[in-house]
């Protein structure tokens, strides 16, 4: 990644209230994004596990769906 890309990346998360920047021109999460990293580990510890899974090979664990989806049969 460029170093501008980085910087613009860096600015679109201060700006989303997520990182700031210290006082030794260093970026660390504030409150708001400590919260959203303990929301999203949860979801890269699922892909991680099904990363893997596919990695193996196909996995016909998934119920079979009709025509009609129930959220609690197919997720």
């Amino acid at each position: 990644m460029s170093s501008s890309v980085l910087r613009q990346r860096l600015l679109e998360l201060i700006d989303a209230g997520l990182v700031h920047q210290t006082p030794e021109n260093l970026y660390a999460l504030t409150e708001l994004g400590r919260d959203a990293r303990e929301a999203l580990r949860p979801l890269s510890r699922w892909s991680d596990r099904w990363a893997a899974a596919l990695d193996e090979g196909p996995a016909d664990t998934a119920p079979p769906c009709a025509s009609v989806l129930e959220a609690s049969d197919c997720f």
